[in-house]
């Protein structure tokens, strides 16, 4: 995964994703590889609305890997924060 890759050059990083499962399939292989990688990454699926400014505002990196969304809500959002 990418997010190893980064890791090994930057270790002071950490990955924290946010957000509910949408397909269930990529869910629980996602899951499964960070879990592998639970050193520095953690997987926060049930993050509040509220708590998403926190998120972001805690971000240096604000992410979306999204194949279907054009203009991203939670990109608009974090740049909002």
């Amino acid at each position: 995964m990418a997010m190893q890759k980064v890791h090994a050059i930057r270790p002071h990083i950490r990955f924290v994703a946010a957000g509910p499962a949408i397909d269930l399939e990529y869910a629980d292989r996602f899951e499964r590889e960070v879990k592998k990688l639970s050193a520095f990454a953690v997987w926060i699926a049930g993050i509040s609305p509220a708590a998403m400014r926190s998120a972001y505002d805690a971000s240096d990196i604000v992410l979306n890997s999204s194949f279907s969304e054009g203009r991203s809500n939670s990109l608009l959002e974090a740049i909002a924060s």
